[in-house]
């Protein structure tokens, strides 16, 4: 595997159910999912198939801890924290909390940023996207927004969230999501997977 992405490779496999526990929560995932909070921070729990004959549970565990001691003390003590690696029934997970979205980016080698859409514009990111309104509510439930919204509806919504990532992977926010791109489908209010891996990243707009 190579350097970081040994644990970075993201590959949504259903059929296991992981507890996330070490993260402060009580809930389950079933796929690799990717929780941004309020403060910052970002949890990840991935799951990949495990090759036993590549490697062990225990040397498994050895991998992810050197890689994560690794980025700490080239980016600074505790950006990432290592919640737990574990193997069952041929599936590898991994849990781990970054103290924020930089470092999950910078770490997984991949687009990702979590936060305001002006901050989003001040790094660089055009907008140039047309996003569809998300929501599991029937049509007599309708708040009346508009059905899509383009980069110049966007750039006035300076203070809505935003999360922008490529990985195919769930994504779970703090506040009800909003607006979808269209590789993105809806799972509930606060939840969508990102449907595809291509050459435009998913954009996921919340309160």
């Amino acid at each position: 595997m190579r350097g970081y992405k040994m644990i970075a490779e993201v590959t949504a496999i259903l059929g296991m159910t992981v507890l996330l526990g070490g993260c402060g929560k009580s809930d389950t995932v079933d796929a690799t999912t990717i929780t941004v909070h309020k403060n910052g921070s970002v949890d990840s729990v991935i799951l990949e198939e495990f090759e036993k004959d590549y490697y062990d549970e225990e040397e498994l565990n050895t991998m992810v801890t050197e890689t994560i001691a690794t980025y700490n003390r080239e980016n600074g003590d505790k950006k990432i924290k290592l919640q737990d690696v574990s193997v069952n029934n041929g599936i590898a997970s991994s849990i781990m909390t970054y103290q924020d979205a930089i470092d999950y980016a910078s770490f997984n080698e991949e687009i990702f940023f979590s936060g305001t859409v002006a901050e989003a514009y001040d790094e660089g990111f055009d907008f140039d996207v047309q996003l569809t309104k998300a929501t599991t509510k029937s049509p007599s439930e309708d708040t009346g927004t508009p059905e899509t919204i383009t980069k110049n509806d966007i750039l006035t919504m300076g203070s809505m969230h935003i999360v922008i990532a490529e990985a195919p992977v769930h994504i779970r926010t703090y506040k009800n999501i909003t607006y979808i791109s269209e590789n993105v489908s809806m799972v509930n209010e606060k939840e969508v997977i990102i449907t595809s891996n291509g050459e435009q990243p998913a954009y996921i707009l919340f309160q």
